[in-house]
């Protein structure tokens, strides 16, 4: 069979990698509803008696009022604004809350979601981009996700390094000197088809590192607390998922990507995070840049694929699979 034939390749399920058919069922996004129909003009016209001219005259008198005092507050606070002093806006984990200091505009995308802590490191090295280091809120509010990503807690890490797009097949061949993946013909597609263990060593070969299960979140919300880092309704022009890969990866970067610049964090492929993955892990509650459990049986996978529906793509959606299972529904990033 061609692989571009569209068609579902066969493959035999990898144990620890979840089938297809569990996550696409276990929860179906509901259509969006429209605004509803406008509302159509009257066909009876207004006739224009003195007491009408009068009405229309003293509207007009105080919507020059109101223009005007608009004007004045805006100069107000855009010469306040210009101040050594003026407070910079920042969002914590569940308000918007005003912090002094001028270290980071207030339109940066970290402007809502979570707390601003660390400064950009200077120029990213090559295909990176800095994420800076704050709070956010880890896995789903209270009626949403699955029981894995239970209870929400509210999370800190420090700023890293993280690549832009995941690892191509044309980057990993050219580190590791073999292509084990199933898409060949596709040198910047993801590299699909790594097991944990040879993800990790490629990481350490280029001198960076796979992130935790709290950076992967963290960067891919970007500051955002909806389901998705770009709201709460399936968009496909962010992602590659089964309804629109034509059952296949795809180049890195064709996709939109969230705030912070990285591209496919959701959908492509799967990636392997450093944490060893305990469904239960959450409710310990670690606060500082949680590492995962200290020992386990597998690897936690985030961010869904070309294979899977909408609700893997959720940023707290979690995965798993065996260390030295390989899948072309799994690749990975590094970060540093």
């Amino acid at each position: 069979m061609s692989e571009n034939s569209g068609k579902q390749p066969e493959q035999k399920q990898e144990k620890g990698v979840e089938p297809l058919s569990k996550i696409d069922q276990s929860k179906k996004l509901e259509d969006g509803k429209g605004c509803g129909s406008a509302k159509k003009p009257s066909s009876h016209a207004a006739k224009l008696t003195p007491g009408v001219i009068a009405a229309y005259g003293i509207g007009i008198a105080f919507l020059a009022i109101f223009l005007w005092l608009t004007i004045i507050s805006k100069l107000t606070v855009e010469k306040s604004d210009k101040s050594p002093d003026a407070n910079v806006a920042v969002a914590t984990s569940n308000s918007l809350t005003a912090q002094p200091g001028n270290s980071k505009p207030a339109d940066t995308p970290f402007a809502r979601g979570g707390t601003l802590q660390s400064k950009d490191e200077g120029v990213p090295p090559p295909g990176m981009v800095w994420i800076p280091g704050g709070a956010f809120g880890m896995g789903s509010p209270d009626g949403e996700g699955a029981a894995d990503e239970h209870p929400q807690h509210e999370v800190k890490v420090n700023g890293f390094y993280m690549d832009k797009f995941e690892v191509t097949r044309a980057e990993y061949e050219r580190v590791m000197g073999q292509n084990p993946t199933h898409f060949k013909d596709c040198p910047n597609c993801p590299a699909e088809n790594v097991a944990w263990i040879s993800a990790n060593e490629y990481c350490k070969k280029v001198g960076k590192r796979l992130p935790t299960e709290a950076e992967w979140e963290y960067a891919a919300r970007a500051g955002t607390r909806t389901k998705y880092y770009w709201g709460n309704e399936m968009d496909s022009s962010y992602a590659w998922y089964d309804k629109n890969s034509n059952q296949r990866t795809h180049p890195v970067a064709q996709k939109r990507p969230n705030r912070f610049g990285l591209a496919d964090m959701s959908g492509n492929v799967w990636e392997w995070c450093a944490d060893w993955y305990e469904s239960t892990y959450y409710q310990k509650n670690v606060l500082d840049n949680p590492k995962g459990p200290d020992t386990g049986q597998y690897r936690v996978m985030r961010g869904g694929s070309w294979g899977y529906g909408s609700y893997s793509l959720r940023c707290a959606c979690r995965n798993w699979g065996y260390p030295a299972s390989r899948s072309y529904f799994v690749g990975f990033r590094c970060v540093r």
